[in-house]
């Protein structure tokens, strides 16, 4: 009943957004201790034989689907893939971050460092620059913030102050592979 519970509990605590905040919360924002603009997300450049590469194992994963019989399957695979493509033809939107005395905004949302147990950062010139905030509920996702043009140095000596810092933490098969494949 508890996994329930802390379900129910990570879907009704949500973020806050910025301007529901209090007028004493919204001053720490006016002064913030560090603040920059971000991306959304990394957009990767893809070239020709990406996506020669990405046909031939979608092709692959179709046919291997329909010779075992399964309908679904093939199905599921072109739906992924469209989907893949469609959401990726955007460019990131440019957000503001911003770290105050009691939390971060990312874009509109404001985090309370007491709902975040701790931060990493993954620093990888220039292809990929970013902070990383865990929840406190593990069923919330991480919140990643790109920092292109921001020292690290800079970014840790602020926050070490309100979280710790996961400092061994490494990277998982699937972020290796994500990175890899540029998706």
């Amino acid at each position: 009943m508890s996994i329930i519970k802390d379900i129910k509990t990570a879907f009704s605590n949500e973020a806050k957004l910025v301007n529901s905040l209090s007028s004493t919360e919204r001053q720490q924002f006016e002064a913030p201790l560090l603040a920059f603009k971000s991306t959304s997300f990394v957009k990767y450049n893809k070239n020709k034989s990406w996506y020669i590469v990405l046909g031939f194992i979608v092709t692959a994963l179709v046919v291997l689907g329909i010779l075992n019989g399964s309908s679904t399957f093939p199905i599921a695979v072109l739906v992924f893939t469209l989907v893949y493509l469609y959401v990726n033809q955007e460019d990131p939107a440019d957000i503001d971050f911003a770290v105050s005395k009691t939390g971060i905004q990312v874009g509109t949302r404001f985090y309370a460092f007491t709902d975040l147990r701790t931060f990493w950062i993954e620093y990888d010139p220039p292809y990929y620059q970013a902070i990383h905030f865990v929840h406190k509920n593990k069923y919330k996702e991480e919140i990643t913030v790109q920092f292109h043009g921001v020292n690290p140095a800079n970014i840790r000596e602020v926050l070490v102050n309100f979280l710790p810092e996961w400092e061994e933490r490494q990277k998982t098969l699937a972020e290796k592979l994500t990175r890899l494949f540029g998706l």
